[in-house]
């Protein structure tokens, strides 16, 4: 009998679909918005944010991303502030109560990523972090789509 061999980018996709409706589950149990997460992820380096980066590195459409940020500013996660090189643009950067939110989620996350790869070898997910990347980087490169923080 043959072996059936699952399509990788199917797997992958199936992998990312999981574990985003586990995260919605802890972050709903947690008190947390799961919609914020990306947006997080993305501000807690640090550094200010126009909306164009946040369209070209999570792939979300322009009025997504608006709507987003402007819910995050009414609950008092983030600040708008003009661009001091470019009066055009607005940046985005957490505020104190956004900060203290996004350890929040990054404790939640490390939770969550321990219970997951608790059995699963370090030099297996090197491999795989290694293999997704690729994927990642080929996908974008076929799609046109910019992956410079890849």
């Amino acid at each position: 009998m043959e072996e059936k061999i699952e399509s990788t980018l199917m797997l992958a996709n199936l992998t990312s679909r999981v574990f985003r409706q586990l995260m919605r589950e802890k972050t709903e149990e947690a008190g947390l918005n799961e919609t914020y997460r990306p947006f997080f992820m993305m501000l807690s380096k640090g550094d200010a944010i126009n909306q164009l980066e946040f369209v070209k590195r999570l792939h979300f459409s322009a009025p997504s991303i608006s709507l987003t940020l402007q819910k995050m500013e009414m609950d008092g996660y983030i600040i708008k502030e003009v661009d001091e090189n470019d009066k055009r643009n607005t940046n985005v950067r957490l505020t104190e109560k956004g900060k203290e939110y996004d350890r929040k989620f990054k404790n939640l996350l490390l939770e969550v990523e321990e219970e997951i790869y608790k059995d699963i070898p370090k030099e297996e997910r090197l491999e795989a972090n290694e293999l997704l990347l690729k994927l990642i980087k080929k996908i974008t490169e076929v799609g046109g789509m910019p992956h410079e923080d890849i």
